[in-house]
């Protein structure tokens, strides 16, 4: 019996450090100012255009607006260009194991395995 409180309590502090991870990891808010004066949030730094990014500020994620914009698709190669490759299903894989929700479910299948593991 004394077997099944420790694997309780391994179980317990295992899934607060997962949660908490998952919970930090809350993405970064930035904010800038384009050519025209207009605020632009984004929380993504490799879509702010290249001569804005100096000029980005880190703002509290509670503090931004919330909007839902779509993502504008990217620009057609010109003529006689090759177009860029589409991403592997290898580097879709890893930005969605890196995300919020990747991390939160391969913590909790975490779980499942040591619960499994220690439950006899």
């Amino acid at each position: 019996m004394a077997n099944q409180g420790f694997v309780c309590c391994l179980v317990w502090v295992v899934s607060c450090l997962v949660f908490a991870g998952a919970a930090s990891s809350a993405g970064v808010v930035y904010k800038y100012e384009d050519e025209r004066g207009i605020t632009h949030y984004t929380d993504r730094r490799d879509l702010i255009p290249e001569k804005f990014r100096s000029k980005a500020k880190v703002v509290d994620p509670g503090k931004a607006p919330v909007t839902v914009a779509p993502t504008p698709p990217p620009a057609p190669p010109a003529p006689g260009e090759k177009a860029p490759p589409s991403p592997s299903w290898l580097d879709q894989f890893n930005e969605f194991a890196s995300s919020r929700l990747g991390l939160t479910i391969g913590g909790v299948l975490l779980l499942v395995l040591l619960w499994r593991f220690f439950r006899s």
